[in-house]
């Protein structure tokens, strides 16, 4: 009668006895709600039993209840309520370090000092080695053991756990460092080395300066396409059409740079084709009319701006040069007074 009450309550009450190896923490787990149950029954049908023989069967059906909801106040699912009881607790008074096994090479490491880490102990390459998961309760029993199978699934493809695990914070670190800023610093510190001016590097630097608004601190490897029409839209708001034009060219550059340095995988600027609205080009064409030149002539010597930008005016109504050679002074260097014409800067004869 005892044990066909006991069956009866653990059928009602839901408790189901998985199977488990003999020492890990579900085994114990089990072993735990069963002697928990079957003391409280024994306890309650005995005093039952001493206080009122004749009335005992009658109030069996009290004993069976509240065992059974006694019965279902014990904790299921991920046994980590045992950790306490198993000496897992603040401190390992003990001083001695413990290994409590999972099941599956899985463990938990308990040093001296009380930390709880997970740990799965495998074999690769004919080697013993110990994978560290992490600490609990940080990293949940569930959790570790997805972590277990996981690695689990790696050693069948023949691939070691723990160097893949290196090379996964390798690559997050890589992504971590390799952001839009970082990209485009390298690439303009390239250019200057290439000979590019310096000119044309602060243009440069600026263009870089509106995207990074917007996508400095993202990892290059992850910025996507919307992202950067949100950067170019914020320009193109303002009015500057060209310049947002400019500024998804210089994008693309560094987008191209970092697919070259394995840092990006595609460029996202392709996407964004015919997305910007396109600026009005007005072509200005050549003063072939003497009046009219003249009257240009005229406009230049009343030019009431900056001298130097004056001065570089007149220089090139006279000499005709480039406007680029005019305002560097490497160009304005290469003219002659000895000859009639300006002679080239070295690299262009």
């Amino acid at each position: 009668m005892p044990y066909g009450a006991i069956c009866f309550v653990m059928r009602g009450s839901g408790v189901r006895i998985p199977l488990a190896a003999p020492g890990t923490l579900t085994d114990i787990a089990v072993r735990f709600r069963k002697a928990r149950f079957i003391g409280l029954f024994i306890a309650l049908t005995f005093g039952t039993f001493r206080r009122d023989p004749l009335a005992s069967h009658e109030n069996l059906g009290i004993v069976l209840g509240i065992a059974g909801f006694l019965v279902l106040a014990i904790p299921r699912g991920d046994p980590e309520w045992l950790f306490p009881m198993l000496g897992c607790g603040r401190s390992n008074r003990s001083r001695r370090l413990k290994k409590i096994s999972d099941g599956g090479s899985l463990f938990l490491f308990v040093p001296p000092n009380g930390s709880k880490l997970w740990r799965f102990s495998c074999t690769f390459a004919g080697k013993q080695k110990t994978l560290a998961i992490g600490a609990y309760p940080a990293i949940s029993l569930a959790e570790a053991r997805a972590a277990r199978d996981a690695a689990k699934v790696l050693l069948s493809k023949g691939v070691d756990p723990g160097e893949q695990k290196k090379l996964d914070a390798i690559s997050a670190a890589l992504a971590r460092a390799t952001t839009f800023e970082v990209v485009a610093a390298e690439l303009l510190d390239k250019k200057k080395r290439e000979g590019r001016t310096e000119r044309t590097a602060e243009k440069l630097r600026w263009l870089y300066d509106l995207a990074k608004a917007h996508i400095g601190t993202r990892p290059i490897g992850e910025i996507t396409a919307l992202e950067i029409l949100v950067a170019l839209r914020a320009v193109e708001t303002r009015g500057q059409l060209e310049t947002a034009k400019r500024l998804r060219a210089v994008i693309g550059e560094v987008f191209r740079y970092g697919v070259a340095t394995g840092r990006a995988m595609t460029d996202p600027t392709f996407a964004l084709r015919g997305a910007l609205t396109a600026p009005k080009v007005k072509h200005r064409a050549a003063i072939i009319d003497p009046k009219a030149f003249g009257g240009l002539l005229r406009a230049i010597d009343g030019f009431s701006g900056q001298p130097t930008t004056k001065a570089a005016l007149q220089l090139m109504a006279l000499l005709f040069p480039r406007p680029a050679r005019c305002a560097s002074p490497s160009g304005l260097s290469s003219i002659s007074t000895q000859r009639s014409g300006p002679s080239p800067p070295p690299g262009r004869r």
